[in-house]
């Protein structure tokens, strides 16, 4: 106790609100939410080290995010998809930005991808994931975030209901973290019919057991705005470190990206200011897509790149 009192604590490391290095979060929502589109957001955000869509601070008082290398395992939407997602949240950024995304962000679309998987009537490891520590082994510089997009798409053997097959799969996500100072982010779904706005943005909101609401060290929940369908909410309704922000809402451009938040449904309803530049901004089609293909595998482990199409890197 002693040594315990005469050390000095060391400061938290979030790479945003609530999600801390080394552990296992997750992020929560109905189906067509915009969870994925959210999620990525975050990713371009940390991979240039900037909350470059102000969807956690306020214009006079930024959230400070750390610059990192981001995985992000698409085990739901195809590369087509993503593909376009990207380009449309990367077109304002700058130059400068959009270098730093292609330098920080990688992307992989499993096929069969899975966390666990039964051995011997036993749920384990997947390899997979020992796929997964041998790629970050050989990375210079270790990812500061992985999100893993969904839950459903990534269980392999485990049943999400069953708080045994959870456990399992935490204690794998928990191994990485962990071994590698990394914040894991689970995409999951909330339950269907869950109410109102209120119930959407509770822990036990997740889909399946309670296991995973309990297992994770801090959960995101993300709704939409009952009286705006341009609006989301969004909120913490677990931090197991640091403060709980306050909930936030967020408006979508015409392209559906989100560009602005505030903590007052009026006030998001209002013209939103324009991302601010770093640099002469770009409007031509995204640098980002010609790279992405190249950083695919066919195993998170090694493997041959896919070969993009052709359409990607017109």
């Amino acid at each position: 106790m002693a040594e315990m009192l005469k050390s000095r604590a060391k400061p938290h490391d979030f790479v945003i609100p609530t999600v801390l290095c080394g552990t296992v979060t997750a992020l929560v929502g109905p189906g067509g939410v915009g969870k994925s589109g959210f999620a990525l957001q975050n990713a371009i955000s940390v991979a240039i080290g900037r909350d470059v869509y102000n969807l956690w601070g306020d214009p006079g008082a930024p959230f400070k995010l750390k610059k990192g290398k981001v995985l992000y395992i698409s085990a739901e939407d195809g590369q087509e998809v993503v593909t376009s997602r990207v380009k449309i949240a990367c077109k304002r950024l700058s130059r400068a930005q959009r270098a730093k995304a292609i330098e920080n962000l990688h992307w992989f679309f499993p096929k069969g991808f899975g966390i666990v998987k039964r051995s011997n009537g036993k749920l384990v490891e997947s390899d997979w994931i020992t796929d997964l520590h041998a790629f970050i082994r050989k990375m210079p510089e270790k990812p500061r975030l992985i999100i893993i997009d969904t839950l459903n798409r990534s269980l392999g053997d485990a049943n999400e209901n069953s708080a045994t097959g959870i456990g399992k799969l935490d204690e794998a996500l928990k191994g990485v973290a962990e071994a590698w100072n990394a914040a894991v982010q689970i995409v999951h779904h909330t339950v269907k019919n869950v109410g109102d706005v209120e119930a959407g943005l509770k822990p036990d909101a997740a889909r399946g057991s309670g296991a995973t609401a309990a297992s994770v060290r801090s959960m995101i929940n993300i709704a939409p705005d009952d009286r705006n369908p341009d609006v989301i909410c969004y909120a913490v309704s677990k931090a197991n470190y640091g403060p709980k922000p306050l909930m936030r809402y967020a408006k979508r451009d015409e392209n559906g990206v989100l560009t602005g938040s505030a903590i007052h449904p009026d006030s998001i309803t209002r013209e939103q200011p324009s991302l601010p530049p770093q640099d002469r901004m770009m409007n031509e089609e995204h640098p980002l897509t010609g790279s992405l293909s190249r950083r695919i595998a066919t195993r998170l482990g090694g493997g041959r790149p896919e070969a993009p199409p052709a359409e990607m890197l017109n």
